[in-house]
């Protein structure tokens, strides 16, 4: 059999392979509004699986003394269904904290976000003790600040 013909006969049956970024590369420098870097700010990042049966993976990073925290790439080959919802999709999130600052949040976001790296994130000083916290409700899952 040629070796165009088990691709063909693949896609004819509804199903193409596809890499799926469950979590992206990225590089986040956290400054204050100075602009100076904020060493030891954590970055909580979650990588969530979009639908019914989705899962949330938790990260933290502690941003070393540049201020930059790193997460590596993590992907898979999905064989992806042609059909409606035949896909796995993921999006993302983070929440920035540091003590004397008030969180930075970004939420649902997707690859397109993180393509220019590194991504900068400037966090504003704050008197008030707010940390991050994780959100389940009819509005979805998401990163909110509440004061502690």
């Amino acid at each position: 059999m040629p070796r165009a013909v088990l691709p063909l006969l693949a896609l004819l049956a509804g199903c193409v392979p596809i890499v799926t970024v469950t979590q992206p590369e990225v590089e986040i420098v956290v400054t204050d509004d100075r602009g100076a870097p904020i060493a030891g700010a954590i970055v909580n990042f979650a990588s969530q699986l979009y639908g019914p049966d989705g899962e949330t993976e938790f990260v933290e990073i502690k941003a070393d003394q540049s201020g930059v925290a790193r997460l590596p790439k993590k992907s898979y080959l999905q064989i992806a269904v042609l059909i409606v919802d035949g896909v796995a999709l993921y999006g993302w999130s983070y929440c920035i904290e540091k003590t004397g600052f008030e969180p930075a949040i970004g939420n649902h976001l997707d690859k397109k976000y993180f393509k220019d790296s590194p991504t900068r994130v400037s966090l504003a000083r704050s008197e008030a003790a707010v940390i991050c916290t994780w959100n389940k409700d009819w509005r979805g899952d998401f990163y909110s600040a509440v004061e502690e």
